[in-house]
């Protein structure tokens, strides 16, 4: 299981109101009916029966009529639009007398259009995406307890060093969970903030305002996770192909920009290329490249990236 959704069901089981602001400040249209969930409203997320069940990020029912299904996305998944589609028609099958809402909200990505349908032959499904980079600062503070987010979010007129400071203080001021200095340093390493929220922890913890060794354990923890290969891949390969584009084609030098950023990241992670994969990744396609740069983040071994 990749680390977001680690983070995030450790978050969403232990404070669910923590993911109930976090929709509030990507759909203020929904905060209303949403403010009236109870932690005894939030449903079991395991979605089907041993041996092999199938976790959902965070369920909950709202009134009497709905429930609110809630994925977040901190990688490039291929696969989530059947996952999705899954989740969302087991929890149809629950509650046959329910509307199912089902959303996405992405840390890495995103989709566009924002409203993906999914069409599996007679099944259509909407699934409503946000964007956190899209997400006003601003609208995050106003729902507090999904002040974690916001080292990820669009910060118009903050330097990052002023925005981590505040998400740290507020954070504090809360009394912040072990969970939610997690997602906040996680954020702040997809909004590519990582340094100065990890610093602003450490100045807090100089004056004596948090446990030092919580937080170098959590810096630890965050250091270790290696969120950002699959977009950094991404740009580097298109800033590459852009470079040898104005040579020899834009297309040809964004997919050469993209095989030179595979193989270097494939023998950071794993060692030397084994036999035979540096002329597979020579010969692969632009679409095969960018299947293995996100397959790259997942996976455990250097077989599975070609696999």
């Amino acid at each position: 299981m990749p680390p977001t959704d680690r983070a995030f069901r450790a978050l969403a089981r232990a404070e669910p109101g923590v993911v109930i602001d976090l929709v509030g400040a990507c759909d203020p249209a929904s905060s209303p009916a949403l403010e009236a969930v109870t932690p005894d409203d939030v449903d079991d997320s395991r979605l089907d029966l041993p041996p092999a069940p199938r976790d959902a990020d965070f369920v909950a029912r709202v009134g009497d009529d709905r429930v609110e299904h809630v994925e977040l996305q901190g990688y490039g998944d291929t696969e989530f639009e059947d996952r999705a589609l899954w989740y969302h028609l087991v929890l149809v099958l629950r509650y046959p007398r329910r509307v199912v809402r089902t959303r996405a909200i992405w840390l890495v990505g995103p989709p566009r259009p924002l409203v993906t349908v999914v069409r599996r032959g007679f099944v259509t499904v909407e699934i409503a995406s946000y964007r956190l980079a899209d997400v006003a600062v601003e609208a995050l503070f106003a729902h507090r307890r999904a002040v974690c987010f916001a080292p990820g979010a669009r910060a118009v007129g903050w330097t990052s060093r002023a925005l981590c400071d505040e998400v740290a203080r507020r954070l504090v001021d809360e009394g912040a969970s072990k969970q939610q200095l997690t997602m906040a340093l996680l954020a702040a390493k997809v909004g590519r903030r990582y340094q100065e929220m990890k610093a602003a922890l450490r100045r807090l913890t100089m004056l004596g305002v948090v446990d030092g060794v919580i937080i170098e354990d959590l810096v630890n923890l965050a250091e270790d996770i290696k969120l950002e290969a699959w977009e950094e891949g991404l740009a580097e390969g298109r800033a590459e192909g852009r470079a040898q584009g104005r040579a020899e084609g834009r297309a040809e030098g964004r997919a050469e920009g993209r095989a030179e950023l595979l193989s270097r990241l494939v023998t950071r992670r794993f060692g030397a290329l084994p036999a035979g994969a540096a002329a597979r990744i020579e010969a692969a396609s632009p679409d095969d490249l960018d299947r293995w740069l996100e397959r790259l983040v997942v996976v455990g071994s250097v077989d599975e990236v070609f696999a």
